[in-house]
């Protein structure tokens, strides 16, 4: 029998232990949880922000305006020091936190108000700095023109943040966009993104729900589409009743721009320009000055 030397028994017992310690520590996995939703009053919270693996107290605190309506400031603190202060100018209802952690340990919080119509204000995404014992923006999301809402997803050093818009000629819109952490900030990876309808009302008499459903829509006048957002080559023209498919979205410089299909070929098109709608003189809307039938009615106030 082959006997081991007391050297090489060490070594062994030392990697065996090794092994072990590495299965038993805490996996870093990517991790979104909403640690408050929509509160309207002081909370505390429990989450590790300084990245120990111990459960950090988190108080937040909220101040409201002179009516007491609206909340006009937030104050976070951490482990009984003050680390955050966030000011709102237009205020909002109610305060949602989220907690996130993406593959490498570290740890966020995002923060973002309720105003009216369930309209997200002050959103935006802070990492514990221990250096200093602040919470600092890493991604500023109160100024996009759209309306931005909560972390999806985390995969690897990259989140997933969900977006809405309603442009006039098309209604309600959702898509959403990857942000990659690199050098302490969140960065958009790509500003065109894959897009969905949801204008809502399928059912409705008028037949067009069914279209919406299918991320199509029937053209109401003739339309132009352009190979690029620069808007400079035809790709293709549409007819009156022609049926359209919806397939990305790109945002640039505060612009929108809609690429859709018709047959094999595609082409952009910038929407949200505002005035698109046209009434007749007994106040009648005029259909044919929208892009698309059956999208005006259902259009949000």
């Amino acid at each position: 029998m082959k006997k081991f030397s007391g050297r090489r028994l060490w070594l062994s017992v030392v990697g065996m232990i090794m092994l072990f310690a590495v299965s038993i520590l805490p996996a870093q996995a990517e991790t979104v949880d909403t640690v408050c939703d929509r509160v309207g009053k002081n909370t505390t919270v429990w989450k590790d922000v300084t990245g120990d693996g111990q459960a950090d107290k988190l108080r937040i605190k909220l101040t409201k305006d002179e009516y007491a309506n609206y909340i006009n400031k937030v104050q976070v603190n951490v482990n009984g020091k003050k680390a955050l202060t966030l000011k709102s100018e237009g205020g909002f209802y109610m305060l949602t936190v989220q907690y996130i952690q993406i593959a490498d340990g570290q740890q966020f919080l995002q923060l973002f108000g309720t105003a009216d119509n369930d309209y997200l204000v002050e959103n935006r995404i802070f990492r514990y700095d221990s250096s200093t014992g602040k919470l600092v923006k890493v991604l500023d999301l109160s100024k996009v023109n759209a309306v931005c809402g909560a972390v999806t997803e985390a995969a690897g050093r990259q989140i997933r943040i969900e977006f809405k818009k309603q442009p006039e000629e098309t209604g309600w819109l959702h898509w959403e966009y990857t942000y990659v952490y690199k050098n302490g900030q969140f960065r958009l990876k790509s500003n065109t993104a894959a897009v969905y309808s949801s204008i809502g009302d399928f059912t409705a008499e008028d037949g067009y729900g069914a279209y919406f459903k299918n991320n199509e829509f029937v053209s109401s006048r003739s339309l132009t589409f352009y190979k690029g957002t620069g808007l400079k080559a035809k790709a293709f023209e549409a007819g009156k009743g022609d049926v359209l498919k919806l397939k990305k979205i790109r945002m640039s410089s505060g612009k929108i721009y809609l690429q859709f299909q018709k047959g094999n070929t595609r082409g952009w098109q910038r929407v949200d320009r505002g005035y698109l709608y046209q009434y007749d003189t007994d106040g009648s809307l005029i259909e044919e000055s929208g892009w698309f039938y059956g999208v005006h009615n259902r259009l949000a106030g």
